[in-house]
Protein backbone atom coordinates (compact mmCIF):
# COMPACT_ATOMS: atom_id res chain seq x y z
CA UNK A 1 0.00 0.00 0.00
CA UNK A 2 3.26 2.32 1.00
CA UNK A 3 4.82 1.67 -2.81
CA UNK A 4 1.38 2.64 -4.51
CA UNK A 5 0.70 5.85 -2.27
CA UNK A 6 4.26 6.73 -3.23
CA UNK A 7 4.26 6.19 -6.72
CA UNK A 8 0.65 8.06 -7.12
CA UNK A 9 2.25 10.96 -4.84
CA UNK A 10 5.64 10.93 -7.63
CA UNK A 11 2.69 10.66 -10.81
CA UNK A 12 0.84 13.66 -8.87
CA UNK A 13 4.15 15.58 -8.94
CA UNK A 14 5.19 15.60 -11.93
CA UNK A 15 1.29 16.51 -12.80
CA UNK A 16 1.12 19.55 -11.17
CA UNK A 17 -1.04 18.66 -8.68
CA UNK A 18 0.66 19.18 -5.77
CA UNK A 19 -2.29 19.47 -3.63
CA UNK A 20 -2.98 15.40 -4.15
CA UNK A 21 0.66 14.96 -3.90
CA UNK A 22 0.49 16.24 -0.33
CA UNK A 23 -2.44 14.14 0.37
CA UNK A 24 -0.76 10.83 -0.59
CA UNK A 25 2.61 11.58 0.95
CA UNK A 26 0.69 12.34 4.50
CA UNK A 27 -1.42 9.21 4.05
CA UNK A 28 1.92 7.44 3.92
CA UNK A 29 3.51 9.65 7.02
CA UNK A 30 0.38 8.49 9.16
CA UNK A 31 1.03 4.97 8.79
CA UNK A 32 4.95 5.32 9.06
CA UNK A 33 6.91 8.41 10.15
CA UNK A 34 10.05 6.89 9.22
CA UNK A 35 9.70 7.53 4.93
CA UNK A 36 12.16 9.95 3.67
CA UNK A 37 10.93 10.04 0.18
CA UNK A 38 7.59 11.13 1.39
CA UNK A 39 8.80 13.83 4.08
CA UNK A 40 10.78 15.41 1.00
CA UNK A 41 7.90 15.10 -1.78
CA UNK A 42 5.91 17.16 1.07
CA UNK A 43 8.80 20.07 1.04
CA UNK A 44 8.89 20.19 -2.71
CA UNK A 45 5.01 20.19 -3.05
CA UNK A 46 4.38 22.58 -0.03
CA UNK A 47 6.93 24.79 -1.76
CA UNK A 48 5.09 24.57 -5.16
CA UNK A 49 1.48 25.56 -3.05
CA UNK A 50 3.33 28.62 -2.10
CA UNK A 51 4.14 26.61 1.58
CA UNK A 52 7.64 27.60 1.95
CA UNK A 53 7.44 27.34 5.97
CA UNK A 54 6.10 24.06 5.67
CA UNK A 55 8.68 23.20 3.16
CA UNK A 56 11.50 24.49 4.95
CA UNK A 57 10.29 22.36 7.91
CA UNK A 58 10.06 19.33 6.22
CA UNK A 59 13.13 19.38 4.74
CA UNK A 60 15.08 20.28 7.88
CA UNK A 61 13.51 17.17 9.38
CA UNK A 62 14.58 15.24 6.52
CA UNK A 63 18.37 16.20 7.39
CA UNK A 64 17.95 14.90 10.93
CA UNK A 65 16.49 11.70 9.98
CA UNK A 66 19.34 10.81 7.42
CA UNK A 67 23.24 9.86 8.24
CA UNK A 68 25.25 12.26 6.61
CA UNK A 69 27.21 9.08 5.14
CA UNK A 70 23.62 9.00 2.65
CA UNK A 71 24.24 9.89 -0.61
CA UNK A 72 20.70 11.78 -0.15
CA UNK A 73 21.86 13.77 2.70
CA UNK A 74 23.52 16.44 0.60
CA UNK A 75 20.97 16.79 -2.19
CA UNK A 76 18.91 17.30 0.02
CA UNK A 77 20.94 20.18 1.58
CA UNK A 78 21.71 21.79 -1.37
CA UNK A 79 17.70 22.22 -1.81
CA UNK A 80 17.07 22.94 1.64
CA UNK A 81 19.83 26.03 1.06
CA UNK A 82 17.64 26.88 -1.86
CA UNK A 83 14.53 27.37 0.50
CA UNK A 84 16.35 29.41 2.31
CA UNK A 85 17.85 31.85 -0.24
CA UNK A 86 14.71 32.31 -2.10
CA UNK A 87 13.07 32.96 1.97
CA UNK A 88 15.86 35.67 1.97
CA UNK A 89 17.74 34.00 4.38
CA UNK A 90 20.96 34.02 1.78
CA UNK A 91 23.66 33.65 5.04
CA UNK A 92 21.81 30.22 6.49
CA UNK A 93 21.93 28.87 3.48
CA UNK A 94 25.89 29.92 2.60
CA UNK A 95 26.35 28.38 6.35
CA UNK A 96 24.44 25.08 5.16
CA UNK A 97 25.73 24.55 1.78
CA UNK A 98 29.81 26.08 2.30
CA UNK A 99 29.68 23.05 4.52
CA UNK A 100 29.43 20.62 1.92
CA UNK A 101 32.94 21.84 0.66
CA UNK A 102 35.21 21.41 -0.62
CA UNK A 103 32.72 18.44 -2.47
CA UNK A 104 33.07 18.97 -6.36
CA UNK A 105 29.47 18.84 -7.11
CA UNK A 106 27.99 21.62 -9.83
CA UNK A 107 24.73 22.03 -8.02
CA UNK A 108 25.98 22.78 -4.99
CA UNK A 109 28.26 25.17 -6.51
CA UNK A 110 25.56 26.32 -9.02
CA UNK A 111 23.59 27.33 -5.92
CA UNK A 112 26.53 28.92 -3.89
CA UNK A 113 27.01 31.48 -6.58
CA UNK A 114 23.20 32.17 -6.26
CA UNK A 115 23.49 33.02 -2.42
CA UNK A 116 26.48 35.19 -3.19
CA UNK A 117 24.64 36.92 -6.00
CA UNK A 118 21.97 37.99 -4.00
CA UNK A 119 24.49 39.20 -1.29
CA UNK A 120 25.74 41.41 -4.05
CA UNK A 121 28.85 39.91 -3.53
CA UNK A 122 29.45 39.71 -7.14
CA UNK A 123 33.40 38.41 -7.41
CA UNK A 124 32.55 35.26 -5.13
CA UNK A 125 29.65 34.19 -6.86
CA UNK A 126 31.50 34.66 -10.08
CA UNK A 127 33.98 32.29 -8.66
CA UNK A 128 32.06 29.54 -7.83
CA UNK A 129 29.63 29.99 -11.30
CA UNK A 130 33.32 29.18 -12.97
CA UNK A 131 33.47 26.26 -10.91
CA UNK A 132 30.18 25.45 -12.40
CA UNK A 133 31.56 25.73 -15.84
CA UNK A 134 34.71 23.81 -15.31
CA UNK A 135 32.32 20.75 -13.62
CA UNK A 136 29.42 21.16 -16.32
CA UNK A 137 31.10 23.15 -19.75
CA UNK A 138 27.30 22.59 -21.37
CA UNK A 139 25.45 24.41 -18.53
CA UNK A 140 24.01 27.38 -19.97
CA UNK A 141 22.34 28.68 -17.08
CA UNK A 142 25.77 28.82 -15.38
CA UNK A 143 26.96 30.64 -18.04
CA UNK A 144 24.08 32.63 -19.10
CA UNK A 145 24.31 33.99 -14.65
CA UNK A 146 27.85 34.01 -14.84
CA UNK A 147 27.89 36.59 -17.86
CA UNK A 148 25.41 38.63 -16.03
CA UNK A 149 27.38 38.75 -13.08
CA UNK A 150 30.21 39.57 -14.90
CA UNK A 151 28.97 42.29 -17.07
CA UNK A 152 27.80 43.81 -13.12
CA UNK A 153 30.95 44.30 -12.46
CA UNK A 154 31.81 46.09 -15.91
CA UNK A 155 33.83 42.98 -17.19
CA UNK A 156 33.87 42.64 -20.64
CA UNK A 157 34.49 38.61 -19.83
CA UNK A 158 30.84 38.83 -20.50
CA UNK A 159 30.95 38.92 -23.41
CA UNK A 160 32.95 35.63 -23.68
CA UNK A 161 30.52 33.34 -21.56
CA UNK A 162 27.51 35.16 -23.34
CA UNK A 163 28.69 33.88 -26.75
CA UNK A 164 29.44 30.77 -25.10
CA UNK A 165 25.66 30.43 -23.46
CA UNK A 166 24.38 31.88 -27.53
CA UNK A 167 26.13 29.33 -29.19
CA UNK A 168 24.70 26.65 -26.84
CA UNK A 169 21.41 27.46 -27.39
CA UNK A 170 20.47 29.99 -24.90
CA UNK A 171 18.42 32.74 -26.73
CA UNK A 172 18.28 34.90 -23.75
CA UNK A 173 22.01 34.94 -23.56
CA UNK A 174 21.85 36.14 -27.57
CA UNK A 175 19.61 38.84 -26.72
CA UNK A 176 21.93 40.04 -23.76
CA UNK A 177 24.91 39.80 -25.72
CA UNK A 178 23.29 42.00 -28.27
CA UNK A 179 22.56 44.42 -25.62
CA UNK A 180 25.94 44.28 -24.67
CA UNK A 181 27.64 45.25 -27.55
CA UNK A 182 24.94 48.16 -28.10
CA UNK A 183 26.35 49.25 -25.03
CA UNK A 184 30.08 49.40 -25.53
CA UNK A 185 28.57 50.98 -29.31
CA UNK A 186 29.73 47.45 -31.30
CA UNK A 187 26.96 48.27 -33.65
CA UNK A 188 27.83 46.27 -36.57
CA UNK A 189 28.34 43.22 -34.23
CA UNK A 190 25.24 43.92 -32.92
CA UNK A 191 23.22 44.50 -36.00
CA UNK A 192 24.57 40.41 -36.98
CA UNK A 193 23.19 38.78 -34.18
CA UNK A 194 20.20 40.31 -34.24
CA UNK A 195 19.55 39.75 -37.50
CA UNK A 196 20.31 36.21 -36.47
CA UNK A 197 17.54 36.48 -32.90
CA UNK A 198 14.96 38.51 -35.01
CA UNK A 199 12.90 35.76 -35.96
CA UNK A 200 13.02 33.59 -32.99
CA UNK A 201 13.18 36.29 -30.52
CA UNK A 202 10.59 38.57 -31.86
CA UNK A 203 7.93 37.80 -29.35
CA UNK A 204 10.31 38.82 -26.56
CA UNK A 205 9.69 41.55 -24.77
CA UNK A 206 13.26 42.52 -23.64
CA UNK A 207 14.51 41.43 -27.17
CA UNK A 208 12.01 44.15 -28.73
CA UNK A 209 13.07 46.87 -26.48
CA UNK A 210 16.48 45.91 -26.83
CA UNK A 211 16.04 46.15 -30.31
CA UNK A 212 14.64 49.05 -30.71
CA UNK A 213 17.35 51.13 -29.05
CA UNK A 214 19.62 49.44 -31.04
CA UNK A 215 17.78 50.76 -34.35
CA UNK A 216 17.83 54.34 -32.68
CA UNK A 217 21.25 54.41 -31.61
CA UNK A 218 21.75 53.58 -35.59
CA UNK A 219 19.73 55.74 -36.71
CA UNK A 220 17.19 53.68 -38.24
CA UNK A 221 14.59 55.78 -36.82
CA UNK A 222 11.64 54.45 -38.56
CA UNK A 223 12.14 51.04 -37.97
CA UNK A 224 12.94 52.06 -33.95
CA UNK A 225 9.56 53.13 -33.64
CA UNK A 226 7.81 50.46 -34.90
CA UNK A 227 10.12 47.87 -32.60
CA UNK A 228 9.04 50.19 -29.82
CA UNK A 229 5.50 49.84 -30.38
CA UNK A 230 5.82 45.99 -30.94
CA UNK A 231 7.34 46.04 -27.47
CA UNK A 232 4.76 48.08 -26.31
CA UNK A 233 2.13 45.63 -27.47
CA UNK A 234 3.93 42.72 -25.88
CA UNK A 235 4.14 44.59 -22.14
CA UNK A 236 3.02 47.98 -20.66
CA UNK A 237 6.17 48.14 -19.44
CA UNK A 238 7.00 52.24 -18.91
CA UNK A 239 10.94 51.54 -19.56
CA UNK A 240 9.87 51.22 -22.89
CA UNK A 241 7.08 54.20 -23.41
CA UNK A 242 9.43 56.44 -22.00
CA UNK A 243 12.24 55.58 -24.59
CA UNK A 244 9.76 56.25 -27.25
CA UNK A 245 8.95 59.16 -26.07
CA UNK A 246 12.13 60.24 -25.84
CA UNK A 247 12.51 59.13 -29.39
CA UNK A 248 9.49 60.84 -30.40
CA UNK A 249 11.01 63.87 -28.75
CA UNK A 250 14.23 63.97 -29.99
CA UNK A 251 12.28 64.47 -33.81
CA UNK A 252 10.43 67.33 -32.41
CA UNK A 253 7.06 64.76 -33.13
CA UNK A 254 6.15 66.98 -29.61
CA UNK A 255 2.41 66.28 -29.36
CA UNK A 256 2.96 62.38 -29.14
CA UNK A 257 6.14 62.42 -27.08
CA UNK A 258 4.99 64.56 -24.08
CA UNK A 259 1.71 62.61 -24.09
CA UNK A 260 3.64 59.70 -23.66
CA UNK A 261 6.05 61.68 -21.49
CA UNK A 262 3.41 61.76 -18.65
CA UNK A 263 3.90 58.09 -17.80
CA UNK A 264 7.07 59.22 -15.99
CA UNK A 265 5.67 59.28 -12.66
CA UNK A 266 6.18 55.85 -12.14
CA UNK A 267 9.75 55.53 -12.46
CA UNK A 268 10.25 58.56 -10.17
CA UNK A 269 12.38 58.38 -6.81
CA UNK A 270 10.64 58.11 -3.30
CA UNK A 271 11.08 61.64 -2.39
CA UNK A 272 8.54 62.71 -5.32
CA UNK A 273 6.01 59.94 -4.75
CA UNK A 274 6.03 61.26 -0.88
CA UNK A 275 4.77 64.35 -2.44
CA UNK A 276 2.16 62.45 -4.71
CA UNK A 277 1.10 60.87 -1.82
CA UNK A 278 0.89 64.06 0.44
CA UNK A 279 -1.31 65.71 -2.25
CA UNK A 280 -3.36 62.74 -3.52
CA UNK A 281 -6.40 64.43 -3.11
CA UNK A 282 -5.03 67.34 -5.91
CA UNK A 283 -3.33 64.77 -8.31
CA UNK A 284 -5.26 65.27 -11.79
CA UNK A 285 -8.24 63.08 -12.80
CA UNK A 286 -6.75 60.17 -14.78
CA UNK A 287 -9.56 60.56 -17.68
CA UNK A 288 -8.58 64.26 -18.15
CA UNK A 289 -4.88 63.89 -17.52
CA UNK A 290 -4.50 62.14 -21.18
CA UNK A 291 -5.83 65.00 -23.28
CA UNK A 292 -4.28 68.11 -23.18
CA UNK A 293 -7.97 70.33 -24.38
CA UNK A 294 -9.74 68.57 -21.66
CA UNK A 295 -6.91 69.23 -19.25
CA UNK A 296 -6.92 73.08 -20.13
CA UNK A 297 -10.26 73.70 -19.57
CA UNK A 298 -10.00 71.88 -16.13
CA UNK A 299 -7.54 74.00 -15.00
CA UNK A 300 -8.37 77.37 -15.76
CA UNK A 301 -9.98 77.68 -13.10
CA UNK A 302 -8.26 75.88 -10.65
CA UNK A 303 -6.03 76.99 -8.06
CA UNK A 304 -2.88 75.23 -8.93
CA UNK A 305 0.70 74.28 -7.68
CA UNK A 306 3.36 73.77 -10.16
CA UNK A 307 6.05 71.41 -8.32
CA UNK A 308 9.78 70.53 -9.09
CA UNK A 309 9.68 67.19 -9.97
CA UNK A 310 13.05 66.14 -11.75
CA UNK A 311 16.36 67.94 -12.35
CA UNK A 312 17.45 71.52 -11.60
CA UNK A 313 17.77 71.93 -15.63
CA UNK A 314 14.28 70.58 -16.28
CA UNK A 315 12.35 72.97 -14.08
CA UNK A 316 14.39 75.95 -15.79
CA UNK A 317 13.79 74.22 -19.03
CA UNK A 318 10.23 74.13 -18.49
CA UNK A 319 9.19 76.76 -17.00
CA UNK A 320 9.22 78.66 -20.01
CA UNK A 321 5.42 77.72 -20.57
CA UNK A 322 4.07 79.05 -17.37
CA UNK A 323 3.50 82.24 -19.71
CA UNK A 324 1.53 80.23 -21.59
CA UNK A 325 -0.22 78.17 -18.58
CA UNK A 326 -3.80 79.72 -17.73
CA UNK A 327 -5.14 78.98 -13.83
CA UNK A 328 -7.08 80.86 -11.88
CA UNK A 329 -4.25 81.34 -9.38
CA UNK A 330 -0.59 79.66 -9.27
CA UNK A 331 2.14 78.86 -6.70
CA UNK A 332 5.41 77.23 -7.52
CA UNK A 333 6.70 74.54 -4.91
CA UNK A 334 10.53 74.13 -5.58
CA UNK A 335 13.66 73.31 -3.62
CA UNK A 336 15.30 76.15 -2.69
CA UNK A 337 18.60 76.60 -4.59
CA UNK A 338 15.89 77.94 -7.85
CA UNK A 339 13.02 79.69 -5.61
CA UNK A 340 14.58 83.27 -5.98
CA UNK A 341 15.72 82.73 -9.44
CA UNK A 342 11.75 82.13 -9.73
CA UNK A 343 10.42 84.64 -7.77
CA UNK A 344 8.69 86.65 -10.25
CA UNK A 345 7.22 83.31 -11.76
CA UNK A 346 4.24 83.16 -9.32
CA UNK A 347 2.25 84.89 -6.26
CA UNK A 348 3.83 82.31 -4.42
CA UNK A 349 6.91 80.71 -4.85
CA UNK A 350 8.37 78.13 -2.21
CA UNK A 351 10.40 75.53 -0.68
CA UNK A 352 8.16 74.55 1.96
CA UNK A 353 5.09 72.45 1.64
CA UNK A 354 3.46 74.20 4.88
CA UNK A 355 3.89 77.72 3.03
CA UNK A 356 1.07 76.91 -0.09
CA UNK A 357 -1.86 78.64 0.18
CA UNK A 358 -4.76 77.10 -0.73
CA UNK A 359 -4.70 75.05 -4.03
CA UNK A 360 -6.94 72.40 -5.79
CA UNK A 361 -4.38 71.24 -8.10
CA UNK A 362 -0.67 70.31 -8.20
CA UNK A 363 1.22 69.71 -11.32
CA UNK A 364 4.63 68.87 -11.92
CA UNK A 365 6.68 71.48 -13.67
CA UNK A 366 7.52 69.06 -17.07
CA UNK A 367 3.68 68.82 -17.63
CA UNK A 368 3.24 71.94 -18.60
CA UNK A 369 5.19 71.29 -22.21
CA UNK A 370 1.98 68.42 -22.51
CA UNK A 371 -0.32 71.63 -22.06
CA UNK A 372 1.71 73.85 -24.19
CA UNK A 373 3.93 72.47 -26.72
CA UNK A 374 2.38 71.57 -30.17
CA UNK A 375 4.94 73.20 -32.31
CA UNK A 376 7.96 74.26 -32.37
CA UNK A 377 7.00 77.77 -31.97
CA UNK A 378 5.71 76.82 -28.42
CA UNK A 379 8.83 76.07 -27.47
CA UNK A 380 10.83 78.81 -28.80
CA UNK A 381 8.21 81.82 -28.42
CA UNK A 382 7.90 81.86 -24.56
CA UNK A 383 11.74 81.49 -23.98
CA UNK A 384 12.02 85.27 -23.97
CA UNK A 385 9.28 85.96 -21.51
CA UNK A 386 11.17 83.37 -18.95
CA UNK A 387 14.82 85.00 -20.13
CA UNK A 388 12.84 88.99 -18.67
CA UNK A 389 11.30 86.98 -15.78
CA UNK A 390 14.08 85.27 -14.06
CA UNK A 391 15.50 86.91 -11.15
CA UNK A 392 18.95 87.64 -10.77
CA UNK A 393 20.81 88.49 -7.74
CA UNK A 394 24.46 90.00 -7.35
CA UNK A 395 26.27 87.78 -4.58
CA UNK A 396 27.11 89.88 -1.34
CA UNK A 397 30.15 88.54 -0.74
CA UNK A 398 31.91 89.03 -4.28
CA UNK A 399 34.81 90.22 -3.20
CA UNK A 400 37.01 93.37 -5.54
CA UNK A 401 39.62 90.73 -7.04
CA UNK A 402 36.56 88.87 -8.44
CA UNK A 403 34.51 91.33 -9.71
CA UNK A 404 37.67 92.88 -11.98
CA UNK A 405 38.48 89.68 -13.02
CA UNK A 406 34.64 89.56 -14.33
CA UNK A 407 34.76 93.48 -15.57
CA UNK A 408 38.06 93.13 -17.55
CA UNK A 409 38.30 93.06 -21.48
CA UNK A 410 39.43 90.07 -22.41
CA UNK A 411 36.90 86.98 -23.94
CA UNK A 412 35.30 85.68 -20.51
CA UNK A 413 34.65 81.84 -20.89
CA UNK A 414 32.64 80.08 -17.97
CA UNK A 415 33.02 76.78 -16.98
CA UNK A 416 31.54 73.69 -16.23
CA UNK A 417 32.21 69.82 -16.09
CA UNK A 418 30.47 67.64 -13.90
CA UNK A 419 27.19 65.88 -13.56
CA UNK A 420 25.20 65.74 -10.80
CA UNK A 421 26.33 62.27 -9.38
CA UNK A 422 22.75 60.78 -8.56
CA UNK A 423 21.57 61.68 -12.03
CA UNK A 424 21.46 58.47 -14.73
CA UNK A 425 24.40 58.96 -16.96
CA UNK A 426 26.60 61.53 -15.15
CA UNK A 427 30.20 59.74 -15.42
CA UNK A 428 29.19 59.72 -19.27
CA UNK A 429 28.03 62.93 -19.58
CA UNK A 430 30.49 64.42 -17.02
CA UNK A 431 34.37 65.46 -18.14
CA UNK A 432 37.58 65.81 -16.41
CA UNK A 433 38.22 69.00 -15.58
CA UNK A 434 42.05 68.23 -16.30
CA UNK A 435 40.79 67.40 -19.85
CA UNK A 436 39.05 70.31 -20.42
CA UNK A 437 41.72 72.40 -19.50
CA UNK A 438 44.36 71.71 -21.29
CA UNK A 439 41.66 71.51 -24.27
CA UNK A 440 41.16 75.22 -24.07
CA UNK A 441 42.85 78.39 -26.33
CA UNK A 442 45.84 79.41 -23.47
CA UNK A 443 46.39 82.95 -24.12
CA UNK A 444 46.03 86.62 -22.65
CA UNK A 445 43.02 87.17 -24.82
CA UNK A 446 41.29 84.36 -22.81
CA UNK A 447 40.46 84.62 -19.49
CA UNK A 448 38.12 81.58 -17.48
CA UNK A 449 36.03 81.12 -14.51
CA UNK A 450 34.73 77.95 -12.98
CA UNK A 451 31.21 77.66 -12.46
CA UNK A 452 30.93 73.78 -10.87
CA UNK A 453 29.08 74.42 -7.74
CA UNK A 454 31.74 72.43 -5.73
CA UNK A 455 34.34 74.15 -6.56
CA UNK A 456 37.60 73.45 -8.70
CA UNK A 457 40.71 72.50 -6.59
CA UNK A 458 43.58 74.89 -6.41
CA UNK A 459 46.14 73.61 -7.76
CA UNK A 460 43.87 73.02 -11.10
CA UNK A 461 43.03 76.73 -10.58
CA UNK A 462 46.32 77.68 -10.10
CA UNK A 463 48.06 75.57 -12.85
CA UNK A 464 45.67 77.04 -15.71
CA UNK A 465 44.95 80.46 -14.45
CA UNK A 466 41.14 79.95 -13.84
CA UNK A 467 38.83 82.35 -11.45
CA UNK A 468 37.31 79.54 -9.03
CA UNK A 469 33.29 81.08 -8.56
CA UNK A 470 31.80 78.77 -6.43
CA UNK A 471 32.45 80.79 -3.30
CA UNK A 472 29.77 83.41 -4.80
CA UNK A 473 27.10 80.61 -5.86
CA UNK A 474 24.19 79.82 -3.10
CA UNK A 475 21.38 79.46 -5.62
CA UNK A 476 20.78 80.01 -9.29
CA UNK A 477 19.62 83.37 -9.23
CA UNK A 478 23.57 83.90 -8.29
CA UNK A 479 24.64 81.81 -10.38
CA UNK A 480 22.71 83.63 -13.40
CA UNK A 481 24.00 86.97 -12.17
CA UNK A 482 27.91 85.62 -13.09
CA UNK A 483 26.43 84.22 -16.07
CA UNK A 484 25.91 87.34 -17.46
CA UNK A 485 29.04 88.74 -16.82
CA UNK A 486 30.63 86.37 -19.00
CA UNK A 487 31.26 86.24 -22.83
CA UNK A 488 30.55 82.25 -23.44
CA UNK A 489 29.37 79.21 -21.29
CA UNK A 490 31.16 75.66 -21.97
CA UNK A 491 28.97 73.24 -19.98
CA UNK A 492 28.20 69.79 -20.13
CA UNK A 493 24.64 69.28 -20.10
CA UNK A 494 23.27 70.18 -16.53
CA UNK A 495 20.95 72.92 -15.11
CA UNK A 496 24.11 75.83 -15.49
CA UNK A 497 23.84 74.81 -19.55
CA UNK A 498 19.97 75.11 -19.36
CA UNK A 499 19.95 78.91 -17.57
CA UNK A 500 22.64 80.05 -19.60
CA UNK A 501 20.66 79.25 -22.82
CA UNK A 502 17.67 80.51 -21.35
CA UNK A 503 19.51 83.90 -20.97
CA UNK A 504 20.68 83.48 -24.50
CA UNK A 505 24.12 83.63 -23.68
CA UNK A 506 26.56 82.10 -26.31
CA UNK A 507 26.91 78.73 -25.29
CA UNK A 508 28.32 75.66 -26.15
CA UNK A 509 27.10 72.05 -25.27
CA UNK A 510 29.45 69.31 -24.94
CA UNK A 511 27.06 66.18 -25.13
CA UNK A 512 28.21 62.67 -24.89
CA UNK A 513 26.88 60.98 -28.04
CA UNK A 514 23.31 59.28 -26.45
CA UNK A 515 22.63 62.87 -25.57
CA UNK A 516 19.49 63.28 -23.99
CA UNK A 517 16.05 64.03 -26.22
CA UNK A 518 16.33 68.10 -25.45
CA UNK A 519 19.61 68.32 -28.11
CA UNK A 520 17.63 66.86 -30.99
CA UNK A 521 17.91 63.23 -32.62
CA UNK A 522 21.03 61.63 -32.67
CA UNK A 523 23.40 62.29 -35.57
CA UNK A 524 25.92 60.00 -37.84
CA UNK A 525 29.45 62.40 -36.90
CA UNK A 526 27.61 65.42 -37.65
CA UNK A 527 27.20 68.50 -35.45
CA UNK A 528 23.29 69.26 -35.05
CA UNK A 529 24.03 72.75 -34.96
CA UNK A 530 20.56 73.80 -34.34
CA UNK A 531 18.00 73.22 -31.18
CA UNK A 532 14.44 74.00 -31.10
CA UNK A 533 14.61 74.64 -27.32
CA UNK A 534 17.35 77.21 -27.55
CA UNK A 535 17.62 78.89 -31.09
CA UNK A 536 20.00 81.62 -30.35
CA UNK A 537 23.54 81.55 -29.92
CA UNK A 538 23.50 77.76 -28.86
CA UNK A 539 26.46 75.30 -30.12
CA UNK A 540 26.15 71.76 -29.53
CA UNK A 541 29.36 69.85 -30.19
CA UNK A 542 28.43 65.74 -29.89
CA UNK A 543 31.35 62.90 -29.06
CA UNK A 544 31.64 60.85 -32.97
CA UNK A 545 32.53 58.50 -30.38
CA UNK A 546 30.82 57.06 -27.74
CA UNK A 547 32.40 57.83 -24.21
CA UNK A 548 35.81 59.75 -26.63
CA UNK A 549 35.79 63.72 -25.59
CA UNK A 550 38.94 64.13 -28.37
CA UNK A 551 37.03 65.03 -31.38
CA UNK A 552 34.33 67.81 -29.44
CA UNK A 553 37.01 69.32 -27.33
CA UNK A 554 38.79 69.42 -30.61
CA UNK A 555 35.94 71.26 -32.48
CA UNK A 556 35.64 73.15 -28.97
CA UNK A 557 39.18 75.08 -29.30
CA UNK A 558 38.36 76.21 -32.40
CA UNK A 559 35.15 77.36 -31.71
CA UNK A 560 36.54 79.57 -29.08
CA UNK A 561 39.11 80.90 -31.09
CA UNK A 562 36.23 81.97 -33.50
CA UNK A 563 33.82 83.02 -31.03
CA UNK A 564 36.82 85.50 -29.81
CA UNK A 565 37.09 86.98 -32.98
CA UNK A 566 33.78 87.73 -33.88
Amino acid sequence: MEESYLSLAKAAFNENKFKDCLSYCLEILANNKDNIEAWSLCAFACEELGLRAKAISYLEHVLVMLDKTDSRFIDFGISLGELYRRDGLALKALALLNSFLPLEDANLHFNIAKCYADLQDYELSIKHYIKVVKLNPNDTNALFNLANKQQAIGSKEALHYYKLAYEKGHIESGINLAYMYVNLDMLKEASLLYDELKEVAKTDFNFCFNYANFLRYSLDFKNALTWYQKAISLSQDVRCKINLAYLLLSLNKLEEGFLLYEERSSLLDSKLLDIKRKFYKNILPSEIATSSARLKEFLKDKDVVLYHEQGFGDSIMFARFIESFKCKTLQILVPLELTSLFKNLAFNVTNEEVKLKHFDICLPLPSLAFLCAKNELDVSKPLDFLAKKLYISKPSNLDSKTKAMLDSKSFKVGLNFASNPNFQNAKEKSLYPTTLLQSLPQSEDFSYFSLQYEGLKDTLASEFKVTDLSPFIKDFSQSAYLLDKLDCIVSIDSALLHLSATLKKPTIALLYKRHDWRFGAFKDGKENQTNIWYKDNFYQLTQTRLNHWDSVLTKLHALLLKLKAN
